[in-house]
């Protein structure tokens, strides 16, 4: 019997099984009842469990995977510079938003149009932006 089965005789009070006739059976009818209890337990469980793993396989191959490998591309437009929330297009047709909360701002006659990018996977995870020219680098999260 799987181990985390209770036998009936340990879910029902002695009333409830003296109402319910179960005090009558023989202890092998009790037995028998008790396995075929439990099978149905065990299928159950089997069947309950193969549904969340097929859930979390599907959930997991519908996830788009970005591969862990810098890109390197260009900002589309005038690069001058980001705040938290910050939107930028990369040439390659990807979106990133920054999510790093250190503002960076270039003055005017020092902005650049399109300038090389480059996103990197961070040591822990997360990604990175850094834009050719300009030393800071910050956190930043792909748009979907």
């Amino acid at each position: 019997m799987q181990s985390d089965y209770r036998l009936i005789e340990q879910r029902l009070s002695v009333e409830q099984m003296r109402s319910t006739g179960l005090d009558k059976l023989s202890k092998a009818q009790l037995e028998l009842l008790n396995r075929l209890l439990s099978e149905e337990h065990v299928a159950q469980t089997a069947a309950i469990r193969q549904e969340v793993e097929a859930k979390a396989e599907q959930e997991r191959s519908s996830t788009p995977r970005i591969d862990r490998e810098p890109i390197v591309s260009k900002l589309v437009g005038e690069f001058r510079g980001w705040t938290v929330g910050t939107q930028f297009q990369l040439e390659n047709g990807q979106r990133w938003r920054v999510t790093g909360t250190t503002d960076y701002y270039v003055r005017k006659v020092n902005a650049s149009m399109a300038p090389a990018a480059v996103v990197m996977p961070g040591m822990v995870g997360g990604w990175y932006l850094k834009v050719e020219g300009h030393s800071p680098t910050v956190k930043v999260q792909q748009i979907r």
